[in-house]
This record gives structure tokens, C-alpha cells and sequence, in this order.
């Protein structure tokens, strides 16, 4: 469907952020269930320290903002998505690929 597309208009809301994680995300097992912790990586997969938490940044605001995406013949989407109805979740994205057309957008 979407190799037809040239514009994607999408709705994206983030992750509820924990606050004993100073903004970190929380971490879902493989059964689905919310474990009470969380862990801050780099992009190689290893431990990171948290971004400061500064109450005017605006990504500790509203997590939900709708995302208009362009794309041109030969260019990548770059979303890497996880669930669906036949896991009984919804879709979410669970990473986005350097310099494609969501990364250029601001998807995180």
C-alpha cells in the first residue's frame, strides 16, 4: 500500500514517559506486560546516560502531534514497525532509519 503512496499523513504519540526515569520510556517485555524499569542506550545499543529533564523542553509536552511526510521515487520511508491485530497490539514504531524521509521529519 504505502509503494503507492507519495504523501503519508500519520498521528504519532509517544511512549507515556516514567518519571523515576527522568523521561526514559517504558521497557515492554515479549509477553507485553510493563516491567517498572527502564534503561537509557545509544544508537550501538550500549548504556547511556539520560538527556537532562528541563520542564520547558518540548518534548516533555504533548506527546501526540500529527506528521505529514513527503516521498519521493527512490526515497525510503525508514520506520521499522512492531505489533498488529494479529498480536492483538496496535502498531508502533519501533525505530526509525538514519537520513530516510521519517528520520528528516522528526520521528523518534
Amino acid at each position: 500500500m504505502l509503494k503507492s503512496c507519495r504523501t503519508l499523513s500519520m498521528t504519532v504519540r509517544g511512549p507515556a514517559l516514567d518519571p523515576r526515569c527522568r523521561g526514559g520510556h517504558p521497557v515492554w517485555t515479549g509477553s507485553g506486560s510493563r516491567q517498572q524499569s527502564c534503561s537509557w542506550m545509544d544508537r550501538q545499543g550500549r548504556p547511556a546516560s539520560p538527556p537532562p529533564l528541563h520542564p520547558r523542553d518540548s518534548r516533555y509536552g504533548s506527546r501526540t502531534r500529527k506528521v505529514e511526510l513527503c516521498i519521493e521515487p527512490g526515497q525510503s520511508l525508514g520506520l521499522m514497525i512492531r505489533g498488529g491485530l494479529e498480536y492483538g497490539l496496535g502498531i508502533y514504531v519501533t525505530g526509525v532509519d538514519k537520513d530516510s524521509v521519517a528520520d528528516r521529519a522528526g520521528l523518534l
